[in-house]
């Protein structure tokens, strides 16, 4: 795993005190990985804008960096990057 990037449904779960996602974040942080959060996973979250397009923004910046993916939507986000990618689910 090269990084780690976050969707908004990470941080939510973050927020929420979500023991896998603070479990991660702590595996993440120990092994030296500073996580990704896209500027459009903030936006989602503040202004709630639409996911379809946030999915897709998320997982070009995920296949780009070789990162694995924390998210409340594995499904859609396997859809987006294949069989391969490393989908963690929050």
């Amino acid at each position: 795993m090269a990084g780690l990037t976050l969707d908004a449904g990470a941080l939510i779960a973050y927020e929420r005190g979500d023991r896998r996602i603070r479990r991660l974040l702590k595996i993440a942080f120990g092994r030296g990985v500073t996580p990704t959060i896209p500027a459009v996973v903030l936006a989602e979250v503040w202004r709630g804008t639409g996911a379809g397009a946030v999915d897709a923004c998320i997982a070009v910046g995920v296949r780009e960096r070789g990162d694995a993916i924390a998210t409340s939507d594995p499904d859609d986000m396997r859809r987006l990057l294949g069989p391969t990618a490393t989908i963690l689910p929050v």
